[in-house]
């Protein structure tokens, strides 16, 4: 029971950092980068250029119907926001890296809903590449949905090895002509 309430309490934090950090990082890129254009901090590896986006990724449906864009980028979302929350909390059968791998897909979905809901458009401003070969423009929120199912994936995939490695091998019965 101990064990349970402390990995709840270490993704409900989780969820609010990423909300208080990703929400904080856009009103510092507005501060600062507001009539800058781009801004090279790494070469043109890692830029800076804030831009504000009422699509969903890569701004796709930026220019859908007001009430195709409430379905498709907010309501939608938020109900795999929660079906998630709910998996987290209640099953019984995840590890806590994949809890805190979820907490950190349901924290940066609900800052991006949040801003959307709140001011009808998501404030990105770091771009990265190499060249022309480039990511959109995104935010702290957009790292941490990728980066929470980077690790989901790389946790299941080791979870499943790990429980081939613990299965006996069981080998056909030889067949009687090989005898």
């Amino acid at each position: 029971m101990k064990n349970r309430l402390i990995a709840v309490l270490l993704v409900i934090i989780c969820i609010l950092a990423n909300v208080g950090i990703d929400q904080l990082s856009k009103k510092i890129a507005v501060d600062g980068l507001t009539g800058k254009g781009t801004v090279n901090v790494i070469g043109d590896v890692f830029i800076l250029t804030l831009v504000t986006n009422e699509g969903g990724f890569l701004g796709m449906g930026e220019d859908w119907p007001r009430a195709v864009k409430l379905i498709v980028l907010q309501f939608a979302p938020l109900g795999m926001l929660l079906v998630m929350a709910v998996i987290v909390f209640v099953s019984n059968k995840l590890l806590l890296s994949e809890r805190l791998a979820f907490a950190a897909i349901i924290g940066g979905g609900a800052s991006n809903i949040i801003e959307r809901l709140v001011a009808g458009e998501v404030i990105d401003f770091m771009n990265f590449g190499i060249g022309s070969f480039r990511t959109g423009i995104l935010n702290v929120a957009d790292l941490s949905v990728f980066f929470g199912v980077v690790a989901l994936i790389v946790i299941m995939y080791l979870r499943n090895r790990s429980l081939k490695k613990t299965e006996p091998d069981i080998k056909p019965d030889t067949p009687a002509s090989s005898l």
